[in-house]
């Protein structure tokens, strides 16, 4: 059966013109086109009020950078402002955080304030409280096995007229079973004799964003 000359100029159009058509993207490239990154600023200032006690009273996330890890992990690192309340200053910070593209949240989360120039003298009941602070996460996370607290280093600067940026080394004894190296990141509310932010970390870690 003969084609009529109406179907072969047809057929040789479609073909030309499929020369203009993208190919699908392939998952990976979908996902990360996807990403959308004022949410992903969103998400970020609202894990990182969060990581304050209280809650920090406004977050602004102004710089962020993605860098890929594997096929679906992320880093980003970046900085902006907070705020911890209305009478205090806006205060500069850094973070640096893991994120997860296929279920879409953060994975980890490092982040630290802006301290002045200079070491500042610790205030009184930091250290005591530092120690105590220590010992009790400790002791629930290894529940069931001796473990204690040894602090080893502080450094203290001032962040605000009323907070504190904690860097303190030191180390989990547990007994027959070894010793471990600690890593502590934390701001201390001096008026207020209260933790606003406490992680730690067992074994060598690098330093937290500045």
């Amino acid at each position: 059966m003969r084609q009529s000359s109406s179907v072969v100029w047809l057929g040789l159009a479609l073909w030309m013109g499929a020369g203009a058509v993208t190919p699908p993207a392939t998952p990976a490239v979908a996902v990360e086109q996807a990403l959308d990154r004022a949410a992903l600023e969103r998400q970020l200032e609202a894990a990182i009020a969060g990581e304050f006690r209280p809650r920090a009273l406004a977050v602004d996330v102004e710089r962020l950078e993605i860098a890929p890890l594997s096929l679906r992990d992320r880093r980003l690192r970046g900085g902006g402002r907070l705020r911890f309340d209305d009478a205090g200053p806006w205060l500069d910070f850094g973070f640096d955080a893991g994120y997860d593209i296929g279920i879409a949240q953060l994975t980890e989360l490092r982040l630290s304030l802006a301290a002045r120039e200079g070491a500042d003298e610790a205030p009184p009941q930091l250290r005591a409280a530092l120690r105590e602070t220590m010992q009790r996460a400790l002791a629930a996370e290894f529940a069931g096995q001796p473990v204690a607290f040894e602090l080893d280093a502080l450094a203290v600067q001032g962040v605000d007229a009323r907070h504190h940026r904690i860097d303190a080394r030191g180390h989990a004894d547990f007994a027959a079973e070894g010793r471990a190296p600690l890593q502590i990141s934390a701001v201390w509310d001096a008026p207020g004799a209260r933790w606003r932010h406490l992680t730690y970390r067992l074994g060598e870690t690098p330093a937290a964003p500045r």
